[in-house]
């Protein structure tokens, strides 16, 4: 009984309100210019191959060079990191109509632009994740994680849905002037929020440190600390596990589904709505022991996918996409809330930095891997062995590392 309890302490003063119209801004401008982005590589009379490169350019510097841009948070001043991020961020895409409409746009521009956007957008959310325990306490912090990442997957379908009709309606330039100055928004919300008054004392204290072996630092306490080394280690091939299902989807719904573009937002809708579902749990309750929460989420997300690998059925997917967008709330809040209140305040958001890169580092080999053996096994063989992948690594990590029976205190 001592593992679960309810938590009735409120969230919802004015920081926590405006670090969530903060994100709520920034997720939606992240989705719009996703989609944006891709269709312009289309307009543009760019092939799979640019939309990959472009693709590869979003996601890999933004979430690889956490580590080498994080030691600048150790000093505080958070909020105006975030403002630059999204600043920046919202410049560079400015720039990408403004070249359109001078008809100076060509596709080595485009991919540099992207990286530029990727790479000032990597301090945003280790610097979020350090900034939250500074404006609430910790015996909340599992109930502000949960409610952001529940209504990050809501927003996330918004934007996707927005996407296409803005595109549509108002063209691709319009589109992504819109999302520009949504990130300039995001920034300046920020502005608004006022740290607790201890935390700026303690900023004081930090140890000035080279930015050298800052970066070398947190890969070391990482490698050391077995249970932050757990958390990665499972992370990582949680990622790996679902390289397959990330992008297979599409072509898994309309070979072994029979399906078109409705079913695979039908799928996406579900694992969503499960998501949203276990995000309004997780702020009834207060776990204390977020180290098996974590697991035990990812070994039943392994489970689902060898299920729906398994048995292509329509039905039976969108029920286990269901379970699926449940286990991915249960476990990136137990991650967040374990480098919270296990790591000290000035290390928390290179720590996360690197877990994230960890996490990430063999996606784009994970995702190629995955289209090859599916040429050659079907979409449905692979999508059940990341499953059976993930079930592995995740009985490893409970059985070698201390991660699966640490417990939060409730101090």
């Amino acid at each position: 009984m001592d593992t679960v309890s309810v938590t009735k302490e409120k969230i919802w003063g004015m920081n926590f309100f405006l670090l969530f119209l903060s994100r709520f801004a920034k997720v939606l401008a992240d989705n719009i210019t996703l989609v944006a982005l891709l269709w312009l590589v289309v307009e543009l009379g760019g092939d799979a191959k640019i939309s990959s490169i472009i693709s590869v350019c979003m996601i890999v510097p933004q979430t690889l060079l956490g580590p080498f841009l994080s030691p600048l948070l150790q000093k505080g001043k958070l909020k105006n990191w975030m403002f630059v991020s999204d600043f920046l961020r919202g410049f560079v895409i400015l720039v990408i109509p403004v070249l359109l409409f001078l008809d100076l746009l060509s596709f080595w521009i485009l991919f540099i632009l992207v990286l530029l956007q990727s790479t000032t957008g990597a301090i945003y959310n280790p610097a979020s994740v350090a900034l939250l325990p500074k404006i609430l306490g910790k015996t909340v912090l599992q109930k502000a994680n949960a409610t952001l990442q529940s209504s990050y997957e809501v927003i996330t379908l918004i934007g996707l849905a927005c996407a296409g009709p803005l595109i549509s309606l108002l063209s691709t330039k319009v589109t992504l002037l819109i999302t520009s100055i949504l990130f300039l928004l995001s920034g300046i919300i920020i502005f608004g929020i006022k740290l607790i008054e201890k935390q700026q004392v303690q900023k004081a204290e930090v140890k000035s440190t080279k930015y050298f072996e800052k970066v070398k630092q947190g890969f070391s306490i990482v490698k050391q600390h077995k249970l932050l080394l757990g958390l990665s280690i499972f992370a990582l091939f949680l990622n790996i596990g679902l390289a397959p299902w990330t992008t297979l989807l599409s072509l898994f719904s309309a070979n072994e589904l029979n399906g078109d573009a409705t079913t695979v937002t039908l799928i996406r809708a579900s694992a969503a709505f499960g998501a949203l579902v276990m995000g309004l749990v997780l702020t009834k309750l207060d776990i204390t022991r977020q180290g098996a929460l974590f697991i035990g989420a990812g070994i039943l997300q392994g489970l689902m996918l060898t299920l729906i690998g398994s048995f292509p059925l329509l039905w039976l997917v969108i029920g286990a996409a269901f379970i699926f967008g449940i286990c991915t709330t249960a476990i990136n809040v137990p991650e967040i809330v374990i480098i919270q209140t296990t790591v000290p305040e000035d290390q928390q958001a290179q720590i996360y930095a690197v877990i994230m890169t960890i996490s990430v580092a063999f996606l784009p080999i994970g995702y190629l891997l995955a289209g090859l053996f599916a040429d050659i096994f079907g979409n449905s063989v692979i999508i059940a062995f990341g499953g059976v992948a993930i079930i592995i690594s995740g009985i490893l990590v409970k059985l070698f590392t201390p991660l699966f029976s640490m417990r939060i205190e409730k101090k």
